[in-house]
């Protein structure tokens, strides 16, 4: 049921991985802090708004 429900969106080796441990599969959160990093190129708002969206 694993094979054929996942095979269609996950790659094999991660169906894979579901099998051998199918608590992967328990549908749950996990607290932890993380550190995230942004960053703003000067310009970059003006430039991309004169840019036509297709480019």
């Amino acid at each position: 049921m694993i094979r054929k429900t996942f095979g269609r969106y996950l790659t094999d080796e991660v169906v894979a991985t579901l099998l051998k441990c199918p608590d992967g599969l328990k549908i749950s959160g996990k607290r932890q802090k993380i550190t995230i990093v942004t960053s703003d190129l000067r310009g970059f708002t003006a430039l991309s708004e004169q840019l036509a969206s297709e480019v």
